[in-house]
């Protein structure tokens, strides 16, 4: 038992080593570089202390794009709760043809968020967008979705909800079907409607799942980058600029890695305490 355990260890220590070397490492770096001032002019790396987290928050682009951050993540991952726990529930029928509709639903999904992104981008155009060609056939006018102060960033947002949603909609799906049949049955007999044994037997139960559903939705919206820098980069303007995209801009366009790194923390942070905050909350559900 000794040796195979040793033998076990063995195999799995090419995989820890991916793991520090892509995860643990540029985490660590990321640390030391954010407390000293990286300059592609000069090769020294002073230590600063705390300069770069100051100037980062002192700087009100970084609290705008806090702020467009979680503006979509409220926005969109309502809309694909919503959305998706309905679907959920209506694929939960008896419907004609449901083995087909539940492949079909998943294809958003399945496509990288650059191709998404590209596709929506050529959909968007305002001269000759096939959005645009359809509304102009019943007598509406074309619309600049990729302009203007505040249609861009729904924009962007309508095409994480086009993608996220069948996740949802997947997730919801199985937690409804491991639903046992006993005590809809039991309100069945007892006189219950269709909405009371929605609410006073499916939402409670389900209730759970869709926390773990919405707690990984926010952490990968929080995390948006693919879809905004395709279609807006950011822009017009700041209109569309995430906290992803800034950090981007930071280290890559203007080449402060030293704030860039210290704007992912402070981002890290943030993002750390609201999952705890989100996975205390599921902790408190499951025990009532």
């Amino acid at each position: 038992m000794i040796g195979s355990n040793r033998n076990f260890n063995y195999f799995i220590l090419p995989c820890i080593l991916i793991l520090l070397a892509i995860n643990i490492y540029p985490l660590l770096y990321s640390i030391y570089i954010s407390f000293h001032s990286l300059s592609f002019s000069s090769q020294d790396i002073p230590f600063v202390g705390f300069s770069n987290f100051i100037e980062v928050l002192k700087n009100p682009v970084f609290w705008y794009s806090i702020q467009t951050t979680f503006l979509f993540v409220v926005v969109a991952v309502s809309i694909e709760m919503v959305l998706g726990s309905s679907i959920a529930l209506l694929l939960n029928q008896n419907l004609v043809g449901k083995g087909l509709y539940v492949p079909l639903i998943t294809i958003p999904m399945m496509v990288t968020p650059i191709a998404v992104a590209t596709i929506w981008k050529f959909m968007y155009l305002p001269s000759w967008g096939i959005i645009n060609y359809f509304l102009s056939l019943i007598g509406i006018r074309k619309i600049a979705w990729l302009s203007g102060a505040y249609l861009p960033l729904f924009s962007v947002m309508f095409v994480d909800i086009w993608q996220w949603t069948p996740f949802v909609t997947l997730l919801a799906l199985a937690g409804l079907q491991s639903i046992s049949s006993t005590p809809y049955e039991a309100a069945e007999i007892d006189g219950a409607s269709s909405f009371q044994r929605l609410m006073y037997i499916t939402l409670p139960i389900l209730r759970p799942t869709l926390f773990v559903i919405l707690l990984l939705r926010i952490i990968d919206s929080f995390k948006v980058f693919d879809a905004v820098y395709v279609l807006t980069s950011g822009g017009p303007g700041r209109a569309t600029e995430v906290i992803s995209i800034n950090i981007f801009h930071e280290g890559f366009n203007y080449f402060r890695i030293d704030r860039a790194s210290a704007s992912s923390l402070i981002f890290l942070i943030i993002i750390t305490i609201i999952s705890l905050f989100l996975i205390k909350l599921l902790g408190s559900e499951e025990k009532t």
